[in-house]
């Protein structure tokens, strides 16, 4: 006997397939349910014990192009990158020295200074001496002046028979001699104008300067 010829079982066989597919559907669905509920106890497992990271604070700031400083620390000996001796182009007696070794100085500074109490008489000397060359070539330059003026006058008498051409002769060698006198007196003054000017550089001599910036490293002389 079979259910194919049965209506009756047939129907039965139906019913019996119908509840076993929902038994097997209802299973399926409380052990979905089920792992459902344990992943969600697990996350809050999870979050209550994991630590909580503080959210990262960033901190900016404006940056400035600038040097930058480095200091290093050593020990030895600093040589220097160029020596300069310093010397006097005069001779005398040091007046005052106003440097000592390990002293920094700038170009141009007082190191020492000369008495200068003689280089001074030669300078109000040579100065008295420039006023005798120029009083001098002003008296030669008015007496050639003169001797100009006496040779033309002269001349036109001569010229004119009024005088003998010996006047005349006598005349040009007297204008001669006040050109000579005056070309002396020119060159005495610029004779004494050069002494002037020397004694003004042994003034200047007198003093000391530095060349250069720098370290004074050693010191010779004592005033």
């Amino acid at each position: 006997m079979t259910t194919d010829n049965d209506p009756s079982l047939r129907k039965m066989a139906d019913e019996v397939h119908r509840v076993i597919r929902a038994e097997k559907q209802r299973n399926r669905f409380g052990l979905l349910a089920r792992l459902a509920l344990v992943t969600a106890i697990v996350a809050a497992l999870l979050w209550w014990l994991w630590p909580v990271q503080e959210k990262t604070q960033w901190q900016t700031y404006t940056v400035d192009r600038s040097d930058m400083i480095l200091t290093a620390m050593a020990t030895g000996n600093l040589q220097p990158k160029s020596e300069v001796s310093v010397g006097a182009e005069i001779s005398g007696l040091i007046n005052e020295v106003l440097v000592t070794e390990n002293d920094q100085v700038s170009r141009g500074q007082v190191l020492a200074r000369f008495d200068t109490e003689e280089l001074d008489l030669a300078l109000q000397q040579a100065t008295a001496g420039l006023a005798l060359a120029r009083a001098s070539l002003f008296e030669a330059t008015a007496t050639l002046e003169e001797a100009v003026i006496d040779e033309r006058r002269v001349r036109s008498l001569v010229q004119r028979n009024m005088l003998p051409q010996a006047s005349l002769d006598e005349a040009v060698a007297k204008r001669k001699r006040a050109q000579g006198a005056q070309a002396y007196a020119r060159a005495t003054v610029q004779q004494a104008e050069a002494t002037i000017s020397q004694a003004r550089t042994r003034l200047e001599k007198a003093v000391i300067t530095a060349p250069i910036d720098g370290v004074v490293l050693q010191r010779s002389i004592e005033p």
